[in-house]
């Protein structure tokens, strides 16, 4: 069983363009489904995206599920860089993933 780490991570969202759009997916999956709703934060619960992030993030994971995972090269160039500092709850998320599998 693969162990995943926050630099692993990180590694992974600077250089493959597919993690950013399944980071962005699996942190919105995070998100309680009344703060999916109102598209922001309402709990401080280290889940889904922080209140700064909420608004932009939320919209923009319902578009790229809407269009079978697509992001732009505009959207992908936005999200990169914010999607750092959620490298240890996306690997977190991913040894989740790994159990699930075993």
């Amino acid at each position: 069983m693969k162990v995943w780490n926050k630099e692993e991570i990180k590694n992974l969202l600077q250089t493959n363009d597919k993690m950013i759009a399944k980071s962005l997916i699996e942190l919105y999956k995070k998100q309680t489904a009344d703060e999916q709703i109102v598209e922001h934060t309402k709990y401080t619960n280290n889940q889904g995206f922080t209140s700064g992030d909420a608004k932009r993030m939320t919209s923009m994971a319902k578009w790229t599920m809407n269009h079978n995972n697509y992001l732009t090269p505009r959207q992908i160039d936005w999200l990169r860089p914010r999607l750092l500092k959620y490298a240890t709850q996306l690997s977190k998320i991913a040894n989740e993933k790994e159990l699930e599998k075993a």
